[in-house]
């Protein structure tokens, strides 16, 4: 029984660590995906500044700035999604809380290339940053990162909206798509992104409704109540203050 049980713990352990080896591996040595060259009419005015609004929106996400929750809802389907490597997120509060996250294991986010290209139903923004990233011990460690940023639009009454955002890290596409060399893997790595993602919003910190920026970060556990008669106690039980002569 022993044996039974360490082997069907085994198997989700052993994919799971398989995964990131994987996902590692092709954000470093994967496929390039090409998009061709831009074939959108940019005739028309309104919606070039539609789109235009849309891309300067996506760089103060990733830059950490703050946001009108108005410009938000008019971005952004309520439905949307995001995929990047580690993550997929489904709706527009359950993205706006990941993108929230980012001043928690970032210090600052620098723009160094964010530059679109505009498709029929989509753009493809080319995109540099210079992250400075917490780590342990208070430290900081500054990583640069590249990748392609997809934006999968729709237009409803006249008014263009983001209904999916893919990050490709290095430009590669996400290992488990439907262009990955294995397509069987598509779904588990779906499940496992998801999985991923509903532990990242349930243990780190959180915002208060899940606008971006627009409310202070709050920890997940409630401060601890003292009350009067334990407070006195401690003050009690700690120290006197010296007295300095005069």
């Amino acid at each position: 029984m022993k044996k039974f049980v360490s082997l069907f713990a085994a198997v989700p352990c052993a994919f799971i660590f398989g995964d990131g080896l994987y996902c590692q591996y092709n954000i470093n040595k994967g496929k390039e995906k090409l998009y061709g060259s831009p074939d959108f009419d940019k005739t028309d005015s309104e919606i070039m500044m539609q789109r235009q609004s849309i891309v300067e929106t996506m760089q103060q996400l990733f830059e950490m700035k703050t946001i009108k929750p108005h410009k938000l809802k008019t971005c952004f389907k309520e439905s949307i999604t995001y995929e990047d490597p580690y993550l997929l997120c489904k709706g527009r509060d359950e993205v706006l809380k990941c993108f929230s996250l980012l001043p928690i294991t970032m210090e600052s986010c620098e723009t160094t290339q964010f530059t679109p290209q505009h498709h029929r139903n989509f753009i493809q923004v080319v995109h540099e940053h210079r992250l400075d990233c917490k780590s342990g011990f208070q430290r900081i460690h500054s990583v640069s990162r590249k990748g392609n940023l997809i934006l999968e639009l729709e237009t409803i009454d006249g008014k263009v909206m983001v209904k999916g955002i893919t990050d490709e890290w290095n430009g590669k596409a996400i290992h488990g798509s439907i262009s990955d060399p294995l397509v069987w893997y598509h779904y588990p790595s779906q499940v496992l992104r998801r999985l991923r993602t509903k532990w990242l919003l349930f243990y780190l910190p959180h915002t208060d409704t899940g606008h971006f920026i627009t409310d202070k970060i709050v920890q997940t556990f409630k401060p601890v109540h003292i009350s009067e008669r334990e407070l006195a106690i401690r003050n009690s039980l700690s120290p006197p203050t010296p007295k300095h002569s005069k």
